[in-house]
Parts: structure tokens; sequence; C-alpha cells
């Protein structure tokens, strides 16, 4: 298995150009190297080096790549988690008694739900510091991808909040995350910053994500990578899931024998059949369950996401936990409105092609933030707008169908803004009258609470992680079936007919978010999570697969 994984890693290195390493070398013994620009150097006892001059890892050989590495490491996933009792989609974890209103992230209607750690039982205080006695890290390796510096999504505020909440914690914090890869930077890209916030970044060699080429995914396996790692010396390594890093970020954690955290982001498993990839949700979500099952913790963004985690035997309810809701209330507030922008959103300014009501309060003006592409189901709001008569809608944000759903919106009130950013961002929220949310892959819904925490009621699908988010549906937000179209249209004019319960509803979603900080969620992370990977490393002692000299 060891010669087998050094073969991999030997491969997968030359896909970091932009830093000129070549590959590992693999030894009998187990030895390892790093050549220069040439190849791999010889790797210990009867090693060689690794070839300079092999094909580069484009889309094609990064998924193969990570498949095969995915069937060398599931082996050792499996017996790990063969000692942990099996998953049932209908246990959850023990945690505080309280009402819906005051539980972390706690599911409308019930449901199984994972601990979020917080053993406080109020929202509002600070939480405890759990993990079964071990202290919190303070030197950690953060693999994540995609880039938060450079792509932009919900999952792109988190980490930046996470890092400089991390950071301004006391922590050393080292951000492996993917910048150029063999041809340089994609289309569209940007360059990484060598420092944010205090923490170090290093770019690793990147590849265009298979069926969805905007993305840059990194396997991170190269000389220049493993020596980052390495002299940081880390308490614990945390990966971002799914993708292609976490193939890494296992490696190095069994290398170094420290502790590995996944958090899971993305749901890509239902994402696959709206690409025309459906076919390969079952290989998905064997990659998924090798990743969380070889981590020590897997940390969900909202209990439904863990819910679905251990439905899908990528985890139980012992060894997950829930990363809590978070936002900037500062940042994202009502007192921020403009008639200016909301002019914009109509598309009366900068080249919109909505049609401007001229203050018409009783004609709805409906935002949706986010990601322009097939799996968000924007189609939904054409049919929506058909019901409310005089509605507007405003859509911030780029992405792959952008073409397609301008097509698609021809001729109704729309505006597409492209993407917006920091203070212009917070306007165009604070500016709308309602925020919409047709899609149902959410594993929790970022714009959802930063619409909230700007004044805004929401009308949002009742999938994924967006019910968490509201909270308290009927009284911060109102949820419809997926897909009805006819039910978003109903709960729309509910709230336009009766301005004083819209009045009110907007005061409950900023009063429900208002009770979630950035700091509060990492503090969660920092004294609670993090903890408990070192507990469950420390019962399981972690034997290293290489020598780290």
């Amino acid at each position: 298995m060891q010669q087998a994984i050094c073969h991999i890693v030997a491969a997968a290195a030359r896909a970091d150009a932009h830093s000129g390493d070549g590959g590992f070398g693999c030894g009998g013994a187990g030895g390892f190297g790093g050549g220069g620009n040439g190849g791999g150097g010889g790797g210990g006892s009867g090693g060689s080096g690794g070839s300079g001059d092999g094909p580069k890892l484009n889309g094609g050989w990064g998924l193969a790549v990570i498949l095969a590495t995915t069937a060398l490491f599931g082996s050792v996933a499996q017996a790990a988690h063969a000692s942990v009792p099996g998953p049932s989609a209908a246990t959850a974890v023990p945690g505080p008694a309280s009402s819906s209103s005051s539980s972390i992230e706690g599911v409308a209607g019930g449901g199984a739900t994972a601990s979020s750690g917080n053993s406080s039982g109020s929202a509002s205080a600070e939480p405890e510091t759990q993990g079964e006695g071990e202290g919190s890290p303070k030197r950690i390796v953060l693999f994540v991808e995609p880039s938060p510096f450079t792509y932009t999504s919900g999952y792109q505020t988190r980490f930046l909040a996470t890092i400089k909440e991390m950071v301004e914690a006391g922590c050393d914090v080292l951000v492996i995350t993917p910048g150029r890869g063999a041809a340089g930077l994609l289309p569209g890209g940007k360059e990484q910053p060598a420092e944010f916030a205090g923490a170090r970044v290093v770019e690793a060699g990147s590849f265009p994500c298979p069926g969805y080429g905007t993305v840059p995914l990194s396997l991170g396996l190269s000389p220049r990578i493993w020596r980052e790692v390495r002299s940081w010396r880390p308490d614990l390594i945390h990966v971002t899931s799914p993708g292609a890093l976490p193939v890494a970020a296992w490696l190095y954690s069994k290398m170094l024998s420290v502790p590995l955290v996944a958090s899971f982001h993305t749901h890509v498993p239902t994402y696959l059949p709206k690409l025309g990839l459906g076919w390969l949700e079952g290989s998905m979500w064997a990659f998924i369950r090798t990743i969380h099952r070889a981590a020590h913790l897997t940390i969900a963004v909202s209990p439904k996401s863990a819910d679905d985690l251990i439905a899908a035997g990528a985890c139980n309810p012992k060894t997950v936990k829930v990363w809590p809701k978070a936002v900037d209330c500062v940042r994202f507030n009502p007192s921020h409105a403009s008639p200016e922008m909301r002019i914009r959103l109509e598309g009366g300014a900068k080249g919109g092609n909505g049609s401007v009501s001229g203050g018409d309060s009783s004609a709805p003006l409906l935002l949706y933030v986010g990601r322009v592409s097939s799996e968000k189901n924007l189609e939904l709001l054409k049919g929506v707008l058909a019901k409310v008569p005089g509605a507007r809608l405003a859509v911030v944000g780029d992405g792959p169908a952008m073409a397609k759903m301008k097509a698609h919106f021809a001729g109704t009130p729309t505006t597409f803004l492209g993407e917006l950013r920091g203070r212009e961002l917070a306007v165009a929220y604070a500016s709308a009258d309602m925020f919409v949310m047709p899609s149902e892959t959410e594993t929790l819904g970022n714009v959802v609470g930063e619409a909230m925490a700007s004044g805004l009621p929401v009308v949002a699908a009742a999938a994924g992680g967006v019910p968490s988010v509201i909270g308290r549906p009927g009284e911060a937000g109102l949820l419809f079936p997926p897909g009805n179209a006819d039910a978003a249209a109903r709960a729309i004019k509910k709230l336009m007919e009766n301005p004083d319960a819209r009045r009110r509803m907007a005061r409950e979603a900023r009063a429900e978010m208002a009770r979630w900080s950035w700091r509060r969620a990492t503090m969660e992370i920092l004294r609670d999570h993090y903890p408990a990977a070192l507990a469950a490393a420390r019962r399981a002692p972690i034997q290293p697969l290489l020598a780290a000299a």
C-alpha cells in the first residue's frame, strides 16, 4: 500500500507546476524525497526518483488520481470506522434540552439532528470549553478548496471570517488552497495572497474541476506542500470536503500523526443530476464516505447535512458535530437601504433590463443572491414572477449558467447585476423587499442569513440547511415545498398584502441572526469541536504512514 501511495504522490506532484517541484521518490524501505526542477529525488534505501517529464494533471488525470487514492486509503478508513457504532439516521447526539428557538441550528419540524457541541443551552451565550479534557489546538493547517480568497461563495464568507477569528484567538494558521495550475490561472482566476489576517497562505498547483471548469481543485501532493505542512508542526489538520485536497490532508495527517477534521460544505451528489452527471452520484458518495470515515471528526454546516452524512454511512452521531450558523450583523444591516440601489435592482440604471416600479409599495422587489448555475433552480422564479402581479426580480451573482438564465428570463421584469462585493452587496440586500431562495441543494445557505440580518423576510424552499438558518419558520421567514412555484407565489403575496406582518417578520429575521456571530461560531470550533478530534485521536493513536524526518 505504501509503495502504491508513493507512486500516486509522484504523479500528483507533477501538477504543482508553479512551484517547480518534482515528484516524491519512492523506495522499498519507505523513504521519500523531493526533487528539483527535474525528477523526484531518491526515496530512501533502494529508492528511485519520480520522473520529471511525465504528463501534467488535467481534469481527467486529477479525477483518476483521486479515485485511485480513494481505493487505497478506503481500507484504512473502513478499519478505523469499524470500531465506532454503526450509522443510524434516526439517532441524534444528546444535546442541550432547550426550545427550538434557542437550540443550535435546530431543524424546524423535528427529525434527526446532530449536536453542535454547545452545552450552554442558550444561543446567545458563549460556548463552554468542551472536548473531554483536551485543550484547544494552537497550530492549525487548513486545507481549503476552492480558494476562499479567489472563489466567491458563502463558503468564502465562512472561511475568511473563521481565519480572522482563529488568528485573533491566538492560533497560528497555515492555509493550503488551490492556486495556479500548469497553464497558469484559470479563466477569471485571481492571484492568491501570501498572507491573510495574520495567517500564512500557500497555493497548491491546481487543475479545473471535471464538469465545472471554472472551479480550481488541487491534489496538494508535492514536496513543496509537504515541506510547508511539516515545518508548521501542526496540532491538527482541517480539510474541506468534498474535493481533491482531502487526499493530501489525510496523507499528511498520517505522516505527521496528527488528528484530521473534515468539514462538509457542498452537497455534490445532489448537484450531479442537474449537471448531467447523475451516473456519478454513487461514486461521489463512496468518495465522501471514504473521506469522512478517515477523519477523526466530521463537521457539518447544518443539522440536515449531518443527517445526510449519517444516513449515507459517512459518519455516525458520535463522530459529527455542527458548525453553528453565523453572520456579520454590522456589515449586513437594514440601515444600508438606498433608493439609488433600489433603482439599480429594478433595472432602472447601469444597463438593467427590468422595469422600475416608481415607488409602488404593492409591487414587490424580490432579490436572489448567489451563484448563477443549474443546481440553484433559478428557473422556478420565472413561474413565481408570472403569479405575483407587479413583482420584479433582481439577481446578484455570476456563474456558468448566466447566459442560459438571461435567455430564460427574457421578457420578464428581471435584472441581472452580476457579482457585487463589500458594501455594495450589503446595500443591495437592504434595498430589496424580500429574499427568495429556490435552491434545494444548500448545505446551509449563508446568503439567507445575510438577507435576514439585512432585515429581509425570506421565502425559501424547505430543503437542505435553509430551514435551520431561518430557525423559526413562520416567524423569521416562510418555507414552501421544493419546486412548487404556486406555493412560493402564495407566500410572497401573503407578505405583500399584509405590510404589518412583513415588517414584523423583517424584525424577527434580523433578531434571529443577531444572536449568531462569527466569533461565537469560531470559538465553538476551537473550544469544542477541535478538542473532540484531539480526544478521538488520543483514544485511537495514529500510526505514522511514513517517517516524517
